[in-house]
């Protein structure tokens, strides 16, 4: 598998480089580039050129002939002119596309040539002045391995980015004006540009980068790259990056919140892959989350499902009760007392009935049993709701008896293979389309709801 295997390269160079081994470094990355040029993979081969860059800058500082002192310049010139070709074609073949996925490589490609070139600025002869400006080599170039200042105690109280591939860690930044002018040369929020004319904005001062993770660096947030994003130019001193870049304005900085990052950078600089969900560092046992953003702990994943199984059910209730209650307005179905219950006083006037003395249409009425051979019913008013009578319903059900010689029933039966709809089942069937007969239909329906 020869993608799998330059993969592999490309991450072994990294660790190389990291772990203080530039010859290895080396070695791996050009393995990697060359395999990337013959698969033609452009933004591949530009990384993995940056890395080989990175890989020859360290080789030059750390190359030690024991020919001589000749000999040993001639090796960290022939370094310095590799890690400039490496550059140069890796930001020439970075710079050719927009997309997201190039833009951080990109930065990242034009860091390393900015070093490279602050390099040449105390190679050169002094003919252009250069070496007039710096005291010595140290105020342009910090060795990878020097730690001869000791650690100054940072305030970092600004919350920001603090890389340029993801899974993008967050951190805090040291943001004060003499912390920033002594480490970098620059204060924060200003926009400064270089050589290239690619621009940067001042973020602030932080420890940790790929060279010398116990060194104060610089911060900036490339201006190529929408979203928060942050790079420093490792080794530069303050003097180096006043002479490679200039001011050109001045730019406010949002702050960014934890929780919106899936790592985080602990005390000591070290980076920590944060739960996508609690934002609280992840142990050994994580799980991806379902929209591919990062990872998060069982507990929290389980919440996730619980939360998600939650809204499902609420969403399909939802749905169901807009259908039913679509349904119930197109079948005419659920209880409408003020249309469905039949007024006495409308029952009286077609039936004939003469109206009690004293009665007025909103007269409730009850039955009162008079004599005894035979004994007659007289409908008189009342004010007692328990003996008021419907006179619709109870003149329809004793129709039913004396008719049919039962009481009145309804059922909605299930219907049959042919049929798609319930059976409305009404007894005795011409009770289909009275008053009593759609009071049953609508108390058999809600009961089986």
């Amino acid at each position: 598998d020869v993608d799998g295997l330059v993969v592999m390269l490309q991450a072994a160079a990294l660790a190389f480089l990291k772990h203080g081994a530039p010859e290895d470094a080396k070695q791996a990355a050009e393995e990697a580039a060359n395999i990337y040029r013959q698969m033609r993979a452009p933004r591949r081969l530009g990384v993995a050129l940056d890395t080989l860059a990175r890989a020859h800058i360290a080789c030059r500082f750390t190359a030690v002939s024991h020919a001589g002192a000749d000999a040993t310049a001639l090796w960290e010139r022939q370094h310095h002119l590799k890690a400039k070709t490496a550059a140069t074609e890796s930001v020439t073949i970075l710079s050719k596309s927009t997309a997201p996925d190039w833009l951080s490589a990109c930065a990242a490609a034009r860091r390393t040539l900015l070093r490279v070139r602050a390099i040449e600025l105390w190679d050169g002869d002094g003919s252009n002045g250069r070496k007039a400006v710096f005291k010595g080599f140290s105020d342009i170039i910090r060795f990878p391995a020097e730690e001869s200042d000791a650690p100054s105690e940072l305030r970092r109280t600004f919350g920001y980015a603090a890389g340029l591939e993801k899974p993008m860690p967050f951190a805090k930044y040291d943001v004060r004006d003499e912390i920033c002018l002594r480490v970098g040369g620059f204060t924060h929020g200003q926009v400064v540009r270089d050589r290239e004319g690619s621009k940067y904005v001042v973020i602030g001062v932080k420890r940790g980068s790929d060279d010398d993770e116990r060194a104060e660096q610089l911060w900036l947030q490339p201006k190529s790259i929408q979203g928060p994003a942050a790079l420093c130019f490792a080794g530069l001193t303050g003097a180096a990056l006043a002479a490679l870049l200039s001011i050109v304005g001045r730019e406010a900085l949002k702050e960014v919140r934890a929780e919106d990052f899936d790592a985080a950078e602990n005390s000591d600089g070290e980076q920590m892959t944060l739960c996508h969900e609690c934002t609280l560092p992840l142990g050994e046992s994580k799980y991806p989350c379902q929209d591919g953003e990062g990872f998060c702990h069982g507990e929290c994943m389980a919440r996730i499902l619980l939360d998600g199984s939650k809204s499902e059910d609420l969403a399909r209730e939802k749905a169901e009760a807009k259908t039913k209650t679509r349904d119930r307005d197109e079948y005419n179905i659920g209880w409408k007392p003020e249309r469905m219950i039949p007024r006495n006083v409308e029952t009286i006037r077609k039936r004939g009935i003469p109206h009690p003395a004293g009665a007025k249409p909103d007269t409730a009425y009850c039955l009162m049993l008079e004599g005894n051979d035979p004994p007659k019913l007289r409908l008189v008013p009342t004010t007692d709701p328990e003996a008021f009578v419907n006179l619709a319903y109870l003149l329809t059900a004793l129709q039913v008896r004396i008719r049919a010689g039962m009481a009145p029933y309804f059922s909605l039966d299930t219907p049959h293979a042919d049929e798609k709809w319930q059976v409305k089942t009404f007894g005795p069937p011409w009770l289909k389309g009275t008053n009593v007969g759609e009071v049953l239909f609508q108390a058999d329906y809600h009961l089986k709801e």
